[in-house]
């Protein structure tokens, strides 16, 4: 889990972000983003503004017997930094592991960042 915030939310200006990575497929994957955004109008569930970085990865690393990871790592001044990784399994052929992050602002979901480890 990933929190974000600066203490209480006692101004309409504050909000809390909350990042929550799940399995439903056990310890290898497949690993799944949940965002939260608090303020003081209630709880918003803005998990799709990943769908843009997901979708750069998939567009280039695919896992296609079994679908790609996503992790979220830290909060980044705001925006959310998060892993996307190509299952770490045989079937998944070469690309098997292989890792990229993406820096996202939240709720806009522009990358910001796009990091490779080459």
């Amino acid at each position: 889990m990933a929190v974000d915030h600066d203490g209480a939310l006692d101004s309409p200006h504050d909000q809390a972000h909350i990042a929550l990575t799940y399995s439903d497929g056990g310890a290898i994957g497949r690993f799944r983003v949940r965002i939260f955004l608090i303020d003081s109008n209630g709880v918003r569930d803005v998990s799709n503004c990943i769908e843009g970085a997901v979708a750069d990865f998939k567009a280039r690393h695919d896992c296609k017997p079994r679908g790609n990871n996503v992790s979220a790592l830290k909060w980044v001044r705001g925006s959310l930094l998060i892993l996307t990784e190509v299952y770490p399994t045989g079937d998944c052929g070469p690309e098997s592991g292989h890792l990229e992050g993406y820096l996202v602002s939240i709720p806009q979901g522009k990358i910001l960042e796009h990091m490779t480890l080459n």
